[in-house]
């Protein structure tokens, strides 16, 4: 279809009288039928008609820089907004301390002093009657008054303040979980043991089997027994005892042994689950010697703390060598440094003349892993003087003594039982 020219197309409309508001802006009234030919009634349409409201303004040039003409308009509701005004919010993001508080309070009064000092020595300057002065003084007092009223309110509540924060902080509660307590003394399945699924310690390296061998032996906090079961079976003492604090872990140094020993020895009359059920079973022909393994192995519960200085006068030396591997730590922690030394002290009566002590104490920067515990850990680790750096010197003074002491390896390697220093201490013959 050609395209209409300008004029033309002004035509057109001006035969359809299209004016600016149409009564059918829609176009509805051409969507009606026609009958024989005859156009229908003329359809208005719903849209009411306003053309009486349409009022011609002038048109105005539009700005390229302003297509939207926002640089000029007159009307104020229609302007941008201004830009907001920024809040003045409260600081509660922390709180002072009682120095920074009461360096606050100081500076204001002072500034406050000595605003109100140079106002009177500017009245007194001036040559004004004494009445004047005198007036003026009167009023300066009476604000100063109010404003020291003011301060000391403030003061009073400060200091107040101060002296809540200073009680908080003595009896601050820590929240500890009561679940520790069942682990208090270190009584983990294995502790610090890296090689838990196989019965193989690298601290038997350095052992020398003349040191054991028909020998009495003490194994202190023995855990779950690996190490005493490795020394009774193969450095063969007379009778090697494992003492702990928590029954359930002798219960499995127990369970161990008859499995250590089932597996040692080819007894092929009984069952396996005999064995595993009702222990080692025990024949006449078996026993050799007393100092067989496991007849010289045995493991009892037992706190190896004395409860006060005075009982260690009950104890008598029974033992050639005893084992402290890994326990000081949570002796310190759990008895303090009393409880500590009156464990020293303990272990050197047990000891016969001659007799060996093997030590390997925990470093101090692993007594911050465990100190929140419970509170009474807490409490002893707050309170600690004696430091495991100590130890050895303690132990050789004439408070214990011991004659002679070595260390017999540290190669710093985690997790491998050496990665701490292991001490050999001996006790001397003459007492």
């Amino acid at each position: 279809m050609p395209r209409r020219k300008s004029g033309e197309k002004n035509k057109f409309h001006q035969a359809l009288n299209i004016s600016a508001f149409n009564s059918d802006p829609l176009n509805l009234s051409a969507l009606c039928e026609k009958k024989d030919g005859t156009d229908s009634p003329e359809l208005k349409s719903p849209v009411l008609d306003r053309s009486h409201q349409y009022e011609p303004s002038v048109v105005q040039l539009l700005d390229i820089n302003d297509p939207l003409n926002l640089n000029h308009i007159d009307d104020p509701t229609l302007k941008p907004a201004c830009k907001r005004k920024k809040r003045k919010r409260r600081n509660t993001g922390g709180t002072l301390t009682e120095t920074e508080e009461l360096a606050c309070l100081v500076d204001h009064i002072t500034n406050d002093s000595l605003d109100i000092s140079i106002n009177s020595s500017i009245v007194t300057e001036e040559n004004v009657t004494q009445n004047t002065i005198n007036a003026d003084l009167s009023i300066c007092s009476n604000k100063t008054e109010k404003h020291m009223d003011n301060e000391k309110s403030i003061e009073i509540n400060t200091l107040s303040r101060c002296k809540r924060i200073r009680h908080n902080s003595h009896n601050k509660q820590f929240k500890f979980n009561e679940k520790n307590r069942k682990y208090r003394y270190g009584n983990y399945v294995d502790y610090n043991d890296c090689l838990r699924k196989h019965m193989v310690d690298q601290r038997l390296d350095v052992f020398r089997k003349e040191w054991f061998e028909g020998k009495n032996c003490l194994d202190v906090g023995c855990n779950t027994g690996k190490v005493t079961i490795l020394i009774a079976k193969h450095f063969l003492p007379s009778k090697i005892v494992g003492i702990d604090i928590d029954s359930n872990l002798i219960k499995i140094a127990k369970k161990k042994t008859q499995e250590f020993s089932v597996v040692n020895r080819n007894i092929q009359k009984f069952p396996l689950s005999c064995h595993l059920t009702y222990g080692p079973i025990l024949g006449t022909q078996l026993l050799k010697k007393s100092n067989d393994f496991p007849e010289n192995l045995s493991f009892r519960v037992e706190n190896i703390v004395p409860d006060s200085l005075e009982s260690l006068q009950t104890f008598q030396p029974e033992y050639d060598c005893i084992l402290c591997l890994n326990v000081t730590k949570w002796i310190h922690l759990n008895f303090g440094d009393v409880g500590l030394k009156s464990f020293f002290k303990k272990i050197f009566l047990l000891l016969r003349p001659g007799g060996r002590l093997f030590l390997q104490p925990q470093s101090f920067n692993s007594y911050k892993k465990k100190k929140n515990m419970l509170p009474e850990i807490w409490k002893h680790y707050s309170d600690i003087r004696f430091y495991p750096k100590d130890f050895i010197s303690y132990l050789l003074s004439s408070e214990i003594g011991f004659a002679r002491s070595e260390c017999l390896t540290y190669s710093r390697k985690g997790r491998t039982g050496l990665d701490k220093p292991l001490y050999h201490l001996v006790k001397s013959y003459v007492k």
